[in-house]
């Protein structure tokens, strides 16, 4: 059960920097979309 848990909380964390890194690229290339 823990080990899901934490399994949740990573993909969480990584949905998270994801769409961090996306918002970033979208500033930086505005040309590129992928929305």
């Amino acid at each position: 059960i823990f080990k899901t848990f934490n399994v949740l909380i990573i993909i969480t964390e990584i949905s998270y920097v994801i769409s961090q890194i996306h918002s970033s690229l979208s500033k930086l290339f505005p040309l590129v979309g992928f929305r």
